[in-house]
C-alpha cells in the first residue's frame, strides 16, 4: 500500500481500495456511498466479531468481513472509513493514520477535546474528512451561498428548532447513544448544528447553553436529550437553538434566518431527517424557492454521505490531498464548541472565546 499523503495524491487511473469499520452506520451508509463511486472498490468491512462482519459483508457485496482495525488494515486499503462510538474512535483512527491511509470518520472526533487534538495532530499531511453530511444537502448548500455572497445582508439573528425522537429512545434501547459519557443530544444532533453554524455564519465567539435530561430513566437513557443554546458570532449576529432527541412523535428541523436584506426559512417536517427540506425566501429573497421531496424508497442518509465521499476521493487523488473541508481540523473545532456548550451548561455561565481564538 502506498501512503496517501499531502502533495502526493493517487493516480487517477488506479482503483482506490476502501475498507470500513462499523457494522451500523458504516455498513448502512459508508459502504454503499463509496461503492457507488467510479474508480473505488470496497474491499473489507470490520466489526468486533468476524462472523458478524462477514455476514454483513456478504449482504453488502463486500469481499471480506474481519474483526477490528488491524485485520482491516491487513487488506491494504488506501482509505479507511470509521463509524464507531466516540470512545472507540482514537483506537481505530490512529492505526489507520500510522499506516498512511486516508481516513473518513463519523462525528464527533472522539469523546473530548484532548482526543480530537491528538487525532488532528496525527493526521497532519494525511487527507481526512469528518462526516458533517448536512452541509452536503442542496437546501443547506443554497443557504450557504446566499449568506456568503451577501444576498442576505448583514446577519441579524437565526432561530433553530430541531426536535425529533431518536431510534434508540423510541425503542427503549440502552446503548452508547443513550449513555451520558458518549451519547445524547450533543453527540447525535448538536455536533451537526455547531458545524453548520460556523460553516454558514462564521466564527462563534460566545456561547450560553442549558442541557437537560428529560427522558424518564425507564426509557433507558441517562444522557442529556435537550440542548438550549445561544451562539454569538464574531460578525455580531446571533443564533438561538432548541435541539432535542427525546420528543415522541415529533420530526421537525426548522431554521429562520434573518438578515438586513431579507429572510429565509429552511424546514423539514418529515420523518426522513436527511430528505424533505425546503428553502423559502422573503423580502428581496422572495424568489428563492427550493424543495427536496422526501422519497419513500432508499436510505436518505446515503446521498449526502456519497456527496462528501466523492469530494474526499477527489481530494485523495489530487495534488493537495490534505485540503478537504470538513477535515479533522474542523472536527477538532466542533469538539471545542461542544466543550464550551457543556462548560456553559455545567456552570450556568457565558463562555467566551479568548483573543487568541481558543476556548477556556
Amino acid at each position: 500500500m502506498t501512503p496517501v499523503r499531502a502533495g502526493r495524491g493517487v493516480s487517477g487511473s488506479r482503483t482506490l481500495r476502501v475498507a470500513t469499520l462499523g457494522l451500523g452506520f458504516g455498513a448502512a451508509a459508508h459502504v454503499p456511498a463509496f461503492a457507488s463511486l467510479p474508480g473505488v472498490e470496497v474491499v473489507g468491512l470490520a466489526g468486533r466479531d468476524a462472523v458478524k462482519a462477514q455476514a454483513a459483508a456478504d449482504r453488502m457485496g463486500v469481499p471480506r468481513g474481519v474483526a477490528g482495525i488491524r485485520d482491516l488494515l491487513a487488506l491494504a486499503p488506501d482509505i479507511v472509513t470509521i463509524a464507531v462510538p466516540p470512545r472507540a474512535v482514537a483506537a481505530a483512527v490512529l492505526p489507520a493514520l500510522e499506516a498512511g491511509c486516508a481516513v473518513f470518520c463519523e462525528k464527533p472526533l472522539g469523546p473530548d477535546v484532548a482526543t480530537a487534538q491528538r487525532l488532528a495532530e496525527a493526521a497532519r499531511g494525511i487527507p481526512t474528512a469528518v462526516d458533517f453530511q448536512f452541509a452536503m444537502l442542496p437546501a443547506f448548500g443554497r443557504l450557504h451561498d446566499l449568506v456568503r455572497t451577501g444576498r442576505l445582508g448583514r446577519l441579524r439573528h437565526v432561530q433553530v428548532t430541531w426536535l425529533v425522537e431518536s431510534y434508540a429512545l423510541r425503542k427503549g434501547l440502552s446503548n452508547w447513544k443513550t449513555g451520558q459519557d458518549e451519547g445524547g443530544v450533543m453527540t447525535l444532533l448538536a455536533s451537526h448544528l455547531l458545524y453548520l453554524a460556523e460553516w454558514l455564519f462564521g466564527p462563534v465567539c460566545r456561547i450560553q447553553a442549558h442541557l437537560t435530561a428529560t427522558a424518564a430513566p425507564e426509557a433507558g437513557s441517562s444522557a442529556d436529550d435537550l440542548a438550549e443554546v445561544r451562539l454569538t458570532f464574531a460578525n455580531g449576529g446571533t443564533l438561538s437553538a432548541v435541539v432535542g432527541n427525546a420528543n415522541p412523535g415529533l420530526h421537525r428541523h426548522l431554521w429562520h434566518v434573518v438578515g438586513a436584506e431579507g429572510s429565509l426559512v429552511l424546514d423539514n417536517p418529515t420523518p426522513d431527517y436527511m430528505r424533505g427540506f425546503s428553502l423559502t425566501g422573503a423580502g428581496v429573497l422572495a424568489d428563492e424557492q427550493m424543495h427536496d421531496p422526501a422519497e419513500s424508497e432508499g436510505d436518505g442518509r446515503i446521498p449526502p454521505v456519497r456527496a462528501l465521499a466523492e469530494r474526499f476521493v477527489a481530494a485523495v487523488r489530487g495534488p493537495d490531498a490534505a485540503g478537504l473541508v470538513p477535515g479533522f481540523a474542523e472536527g477538532l473545532r466542533v469538539q471545542h464548541l461542544i466543550a464550551a456548550v457543556q462548560d456553559s451548561a455545567a456552570h450556568d455561565r457565558t463562555v467566551s472565546q479568548t483573543e487568541d481564538g481558543t476556548w477556556p
